[in-house]
């Protein structure tokens, strides 16, 4: 019993050190992939897949995304204006902890169709090592073919992580958009 006692101790302990994030500091993330595809059944509807990993060794991870909530800014960063190519904003009660305390991460996900909350379906995956974003928009939110590098602001609770996604160009006209392998950013985009 004291055993685990214990350990439940030491994992509160080094979640709590884990889990702190100075405010108003960024994580500037590689990405691996990008993804952004029309809906077959519906092409007014486009997925937009992004994958990163963590700078370091491991994110930080916010405080409390469960009671913030979150949000993601993405824009084109080739277009005279930095158009904006999609946005989704995350309600509080649509988070979960990974592991105990969060000390494994946080998961976001808003199903079709799910009243009282209103949006698009939605999936974020912020792991120790790895954040994955899984989003239905508008079509026309997504401007494609894409000018520039995809740049995006991810706020979760206190936290806010950052990228740049040019990397290798596989696809970029009006039917999918394709890249991979992007190197971290020297800076976030302009915020929300």
């Amino acid at each position: 019993m004291f055993s685990h006692v214990a350990r439940l101790f030491i994992a509160l302990l080094s979640a709590t050190v884990v889990l702190e994030m100075p405010a108003g500091a960024a994580e500037l993330m590689p990405c691996r992939t990008l993804a952004i595809k029309p809906l077959r059944l519906d092409p007014t509807l486009a997925t937009v897949q992004i994958r990163c990993q963590a700078p370091g060794q491991s994110f930080t991870f916010p405080t409390n995304p469960p009671t913030s909530g979150g949000a993601i800014l993405a824009r084109d960063l080739g277009t005279v204006g930095q158009d904006l190519a999609f946005t989704h904003t995350f309600e509080p009660a649509l988070w979960s902890s990974v592991g105990l305390a969060g000390e494994n991460g946080f998961r976001f996900h808003r199903p079709r169709g799910n009243p009282p909350f209103i949006g698009r379906p939605c999936r974020v995956m912020l792991g120790r090592r790895s954040l994955s974003i899984s989003c239905l928009t508008d079509v026309r939110a997504v401007v494609a073919p894409l000018v520039g590098d995809l740049g995006f602001i991810l706020r979760i609770g206190d936290a806010e992580y950052c990228g740049q996604i040019g990397g290798v160009e596989k696809r970029n006209d009006t039917l999918s958009v394709q890249r991979a392998k992007a190197p971290a950013p020297s800076a976030c985009i302009s915020s929300f």
